[in-house]
């Protein structure tokens, strides 16, 4: 059994599918592709590793000067420790020579002990210097491994960010291309499923 279809109905069949085709690029298809948010969040998600890397030139700089306010502390701390002893090393020394009733040996006694006491300050001065630079340094590091870290983080991110970007739109394209075919078909199929062989004319 033949039927006849006229070219009209061909054009009609081919404005309904640039109709379907028109709805996914429709507003409301656009509107839904921004609501996700995907261009927004790689820019918030970049914008964030720049506040990052701020973020770790501040701790550097916070570092540099926990360093060097530690080693100002350190030294003035030293010269304290330095200057009391000196004190008591010159209190014991005028003390000694002041005492007339002592002889010229305990004079030199006390003198030897007094070297040796500003020889010790002067070591634990140092000795204490370090250990602040050194506690320091350790803090500074610790500081500039956590910016590095979440630099890190946020580049992870928007990398697993792009991906799903590319994803999502590949599925929404290949969803459309399945939804005109399926507009197609369905025109098609009452033809072919009642038997008729479509002839085009242009009566």
């Amino acid at each position: 059994m033949f039927g006849i279809v006229k070219k009209s109905t061909l054009i009609a069949v081919q404005k309904q599918l640039e109709k379907e085709i028109e709805k996914l690029e429709s507003p409301k298809v656009k509107d839904a592709l921004k609501m996700l948010n995907l261009e927004s969040r790689i820019k918030e998600l970049k914008s964030e590793e720049i506040n990052v890397l701020k973020r770790i030139e501040v701790s550097k700089a916070e570092a540099i000067d926990i360093l060097s306010t530690a080693e100002n502390e350190a030294n003035i701390l030293k010269g304290k420790i330095i200057s009391d002893t000196q004190r008591e090393c010159n209190r014991l020394i005028e003390s000694a020579e002041a005492d007339s009733q002592k002889a010229l040996k305990g004079i030199e006694i006390s003198k030897t002990e007094a070297i040796e006491i500003l020889t010790t300050a002067k070591n634990e001065a140092n000795l204490l210097k370090e250990k602040t630079i050194a506690d320091a340094q350790r803090e500074c590091n610790r500081l500039i491994e956590n910016a590095e870290t979440d630099s890190q983080k946020a580049l992870n991110g928007i990398e697993i960010s792009k991906t799903e970007a590319i994803d999502i739109l590949t599925t929404a394209k290949n969803q459309g291309v399945s939804k005109i075919k399926g507009s197609a078909n369905l025109i098609f199929n009452e033809f072919y499923c009642s038997g008729i062989s479509i002839i085009i004319s242009d009566i």
